[in-house]
């Protein structure tokens, strides 16, 4: 955001005329060319404003022939299409994660609806931090929408374990838990290749970077005690320590087969309890502060049931 204001401002200090048309629409008019900018609110898959600004830019040149109206119209228009296309492969983007991740989720016959309701308390969590001013140089409007956008593919690597183990109706032997255990590896891995295959800027690609991030160390621990890498602390990349509480939460409160559903205080309890050791402390005070909010995703999902 930052360039596009920066950018924005060069456009004004620039222009030999420029003004406010309609709404948040902007036109600079240079001796042989316009540019107009568009900004609107713009609205994710999961339903809610995020207050994020997308950005519509369009350079028009000037044609002695048409009247200026006629050209701000067409202009104007291009720019309104273009944002149109923007906003569409956006929601696009977002349908293909949930299929993606779907298709994993259809093979652990375990987990219910568990990348809809880690996503739903990955956005809980960014909302309250920002709340608390925690991580403020981090938290942007766009981070937070990336990680909320690539949360439902944190467990994609779960793909190269095989069924016998994933749908265990019990504990898991050491090897098998070693097999488990290399999802995290494997995710981030699947991740980069994608990453690598569509062959986008790094600016286009912030909700795949996180992707990886979160799905190869949402097993970390804030002790150094996790998995794969055994990092701790701030080497733990944000997204992936948010996902972490999000992720043990649900698996608390969801009913297995070898297992019921923790009682919503008894699952919150464990969180706290292991606050400075398994989690953040800082996002493990923010998921209490939001439980309210908490218990309406648990409950509308039916986790114990």
């Amino acid at each position: 955001k930052k360039q596009l204001d920066k950018t924005f401002d060069l456009r004004m200090m620039k222009a030999e005329i420029y003004a406010r048309t309609a709404g948040q629409s902007f036109v600079f008019w240079n001796n042989d060319h316009v540019d107009i900018f568009k900004f609107t609110e713009f609205a994710p898959i999961y339903g809610e404003k995020t207050g994020a600004l997308m950005l519509g830019i369009r350079h028009w040149k000037l044609d002695n022939d048409k009247p200026l109206q006629v050209t701000l119209y067409e202009a104007d228009g291009y720019t309104e299409l273009e944002q149109k296309k923007g906003e569409e492969i956006a929601h696009m983007q977002n349908g293909l994660i949930y299929v993606l991740a779907d298709l994993v989720e259809s093979r652990d016959k375990l987990t219910g609806d568990h990348i809809k309701k880690t996503a739903a308390y990955t956005k809980i969590i960014t909302d309250q931090l920002k709340a608390n001013s925690c991580y403020t140089d981090i938290l942007t409007d766009e981070y937070c929408e990336n990680i909320v956008s690539s949360a439902p593919l944190h467990d994609i690597g779960k793909i190269v374990v095989p069924d016998a183990i994933l749908n265990k109706p019990g504990k898991l032997t050491d090897e098998e838990f070693a097999i488990m255990k290399t999802h995290a590896a494997a995710g981030g891995e699947i991740l980069r290749q994608a990453l690598e295959a569509v062959s986008v800027s790094e600016n286009d690609s912030g909700y795949l970077q996180e992707a990886i991030r979160m799905a190869s160390y949402h097993h970390e621990k804030w002790n150094g005690k996790g998995y794969p890498e055994g990092l701790a602390g701030e080497d733990i990349p944000l997204s992936a320590r948010i996902m972490a509480v999000a992720d043990v939460f649900d698996a608390l409160v969801s009913k297995r087969c070898y297992k019921d559903g923790f009682s919503f205080e008894k699952a919150m309890g464990i969180i706290e309890e292991s606050s400075g050791s398994h989690f953040d402390p800082n996002i493990v005070t923010a998921f209490i502060q939001a439980s309210d909010q908490v218990r309406e995703v648990a409950e509308m999902y039916g986790s114990r049931s």
